[in-house]
């Protein structure tokens, strides 16, 4: 997916009404919003930079600050234990400080992201290991487990291992979750029309 502009717009469009509309009746909280707004901002980004509208660089950076915060805002929604939330963003930030100072310096990392052979975009900033995909997907899940929301974290983890698989060579993969996005955006619409009263 995310093959141009005009998909990676309307990907951008249908999630932030998808979220928007979930929001509005209750479906979601604000932090449950603006998680998904980190998700779904990559889609905006990826249209201005098949559009070349604005700075390469600079939208790179975006996303890659983008990224670093998903864990973040995931943790943050953590409702039956609360009083974990400090100490697990604690142990994030001090991965990712140590992960981009002494693992992969901040200032060796690529910021571009320029198609790929294979029609998709590929971000050059998030040509990382196994390992560090493994340790930055932990720290995003832990919301899901913690919560027990088990099935949303087993359907996520099977699509990042085959979105490894399959386009990791390509440094791809990461272009590839605007799947992840539209999934959750149909899920929310269906999340608001089954509820038994609907405000719109």
């Amino acid at each position: 997916m995310c093959w141009n502009a005009s998909v990676s717009l309307n990907t951008y469009i249908f999630g932030l009404f998808a979220s928007s509309f979930a929001y509005y009746n209750g479906v979601m909280n604000l932090l449950g919003f603006v998680y998904y707004q980190s998700f779904i901002i990559m889609q905006l980004l990826e249209y201005f930079i098949w559009s070349k509208t604005f700075s390469n660089r600079l939208l790179s950076q975006i996303a890659f600050f983008a990224i670093i915060c998903q864990p973040i805002f995931n943790i943050l929604k953590i409702e039956t234990q609360p009083e974990s939330i400090p100490y697990l963003l604690a142990a994030y930030f001090v991965f990712i400080g140590i992960l981009y100072t002494v693992v992969i310096p901040l200032h060796t990392v690529e910021f571009s992201t320029v198609p790929s052979k294979n029609g998709h975009l590929s971000w050059k900033w998030l040509n990382i290991n196994i390992f560090i995909i493994i340790m930055w997907f932990t720290f995003l899940s832990l919301y899901w487990i913690i919560d027990k929301q088990y099935i949303l974290f087993a359907l996520i983890a099977i699509f990042l291992i085959i979105s490894i698989i399959l386009y990791k060579e390509t440094n791809t993969w990461g272009s590839m979750w605007c799947w992840v996005a539209n999934f959750i955006a149909f899920y929310l619409i269906y999340l608001v029309f089954s509820k038994d009263f609907c405000k719109i």
